[in-house]
Order: C-alpha cells, then structure tokens, then sequence
C-alpha cells in the first residue's frame, strides 16, 4: 500500500502569505536540562498545507471542527493543468473532466507544476484558478473539496477574495499549498486522507494531507 505525502514541510524558512505571521519555532525544554524536549511553535491558521473554512470568509460560516472527516477523506482527482502556468479556466476544466467526472469527482486536486523555489518569494501571479473557473466548479459539477498547489487558489492581489467567496459561499471547500512535486505524484484517482488540526472556531487549520495509491496505474 504506497502512500503519498502532498503537505509541505513547516519550519522557521516556510514561506507564507504576505501579510501573514511568519512561521516560528523555538526550544521550550531541551533533555540534558530538563529529562524531556519539548517546542514552541508560532504560526497561522493558513501557514503550510492548509484547509480553509467557510468561516475564513463569512461570519457564522461552518469552521474548521464543524467540518465531517467525510468530507475531507475519500476519492480524489488528481489532475495536471497548463505546465506554463496562468490561469485555470472553465475551458480547461471542461477539456479535462469527462461527463461522467463531472457527476462523481468530488474531491479535485490541481497540480500546476509549481515549481518556483519556495525561498524565492511569494508571486501574486502565480498559477490559480479563475473566476469563471469556479463558478464552473460551482455550477457544472459535484466538487465539494477543490485543492492546488500553490499558496493561494486565488491570483492576484485582490483582498476582496472573489475566487474564494464564490467557492466558499456554495460550501466547496479549499486545500492550498499542497507538494505533488516531492514525490512525482502522477494524474489519477487515489483516496484522500486530509486531517486538519481541530481547532475549536477556526476559519482554517494546517493539515497533514496524504494520498494513497489504488494500484489502478
């Protein structure tokens, strides 16, 4: 049985959303001192691999321990878009997902190949999806969890969030900043296994996300 880990690594160089507190990490308690370890970690809600919530958005929206692990774990697609980067549109969606997919993908995973070094700083035009894009998602299919991997689903550097309002708003989930490249994860259905912590009232949590190989490649 393989399984595939799609969450980045967390420590004091994980780049984060400009604005966001910066990931930190420090010694609590060291072994030769005090018989045990133990660290102290600093970071957001959105810092890593991550899930957002529909609270992230919308006062009184569903958080992140509201959420049933159903809709989490289970079924996923995972499917490459334009290696070239840029927007992910209706059209492409729609050239990539066949009818029946359109009625039974549930949990859709995007891999852009994102492969700008993470020291190189954050891009607001890094590749994301569009607004027609989601309202496609929205309107056409049964997607309930969308994921990419990249910081944000959203391009540019609109606060108002359009992409993330219209998916939220129709209670799609969104899983940024997931890693397809560390271990060369190939297009195909594999089961999603997505635990974020469990944070009482939170809009969104980091997230330890794994995909395990069917055996159908």
């Amino acid at each position: 049985m393989k399984f595939h880990d799609i969450s980045r690594i967390l420590d004091n160089d994980t780049l984060v959303y400009p604005g966001d507190p910066k990931v930190e990490r420090g010694i609590c308690k060291r072994i030769a001192q005090d018989g045990f370890a133990m660290e102290v970690f600093t970071l957001g809600s959105h810092a890593g691999t991550h899930l957002d919530a529909p609270a992230h958005l919308f006062p009184g929206g569903a958080t992140i321990d509201r959420i049933a692990p159903e809709r989490l774990n289970g079924p996923a697609r995972v499917l490459t878009t334009d290696p070239a980067g840029g927007l992910i549109g209706a059209d492409s969606l729609s050239e990539r997902l066949s009818e029946r997919d359109l009625h039974t993908v549930e949990r859709l995973l995007l891999h852009t190949c994102n492969r700008r070094p993470l020291f190189a700083g954050f891009d607001y035009h890094h590749p994301s999806l569009s607004m027609d894009g989601a309202q496609f998602l929205r309107d056409k299919t049964c997607v309930k969890l969308i994921g990419i991997d990249t910081l944000s689903i959203e391009n540019g550097s609109d606060l108002t969030l359009p992409v993330h309002r219209t998916l939220l708003e129709s209670d799609i989930l969104i899983l940024e900043n997931l890693d397809f490249e560390s271990e060369r994860v190939a297009d195909g259905e594999y089961e999603l296994l997505c635990a974020p912590l469990r944070i009482r009232n939170a809009d969104g949590a980091p997230c330890r996300a794994l995909l395990r190989d069917l055996g159908t490649r």
